[in-house]
């Protein structure tokens, strides 16, 4: 049988061990981003996910804005992080309200795709859109409906989710909800990612760092 000794100088693996942990990190975090990415990406538009899932792929730039951060990056060479740097991140992992920050009210689609649709057609705006009609609430607010009998053609890529081509929408048909607030229920998708991908990112950190030790290290088969 073979024997393998490994040997390492003392200076040359103590200036080696913080680089080497700090590759490690990086190898984990980027794990982990992974797989949040993975979770975001799970459902996609229109489906919407439920308080409690992570979170669905509406535009992609949430799943996009997640990635890992070097130590180096940080100044904390034995500190790496991944993370989405998207402001509204926050609320779906931990819940929040979010309150209308232009105006006095949001505009809260009720079919998304339907909104989605319309707001194409209507040379991609809400304020102004020719196919949309507002109409008021006693208590303040109120709705945007169709202002006429609308068809929607879905196009490609929708088709397949609606099963049909088009779809055709009444006069008064409520696409938007103006409301003051809304509340967010949490969405947990970096915490879960943690949970999941934690074998993986141990896997990780010991296969990168033990890569970077080993390369002041002296071996000798025997």
């Amino acid at each position: 049988m073979a024997d393998v000794q490994v040997t390492f100088k003392t200076d040359q693996f103590m200036q080696a061990l913080t680089p080497a942990v700090s590759k490690g990190l990086f190898a984990a975090a980027t794990v982990g981003a992974a797989k949040a990415s993975e979770l975001v990406s799970t459902k996609s538009f229109p489906d919407v996910s439920a308080p409690g899932e992570p979170p669905s792929r509406d535009t992609g730039q949430l799943e996009e804005s997640i990635a890992a951060v070097h130590p180096a990056r940080l100044g904390t060479p034995l500190k790496a992080f991944y993370g989405a740097s998207k402001r509204y991140a926050r609320k779906l992992e931990f819940g929040g309200i979010i309150r209308a920050k232009k105006g006095k009210f949001l505009v809260v689609p009720v079919n998304r795709l339907l909104a989605r649709r319309v707001i194409a057609r209507g040379g991609g705006k809400i304020k102004g859109n020719p196919l949309l009609q507002f109409v008021p609430s006693p208590k303040g607010g109120g709705v945007l409906v169709l202002k006429d009998k609308a068809r929607i053609g879905y196009g490609s890529t929708f088709k397949k989710i609606r099963g049909k081509a088009s779809e055709t929408f009444a006069a008064g048909t409520v696409v938007f909800v103006l409301k003051k607030q809304v509340v967010i229920q949490p969405r947990p998708f970096m915490a879960r990612s943690a949970q999941l991908a934690a074998p993986a990112m141990k896997d990780a950190f010991v296969r990168s760092a033990r890569e970077e030790l080993m390369k002041v290290a002296t071996v000798d088969r025997k």
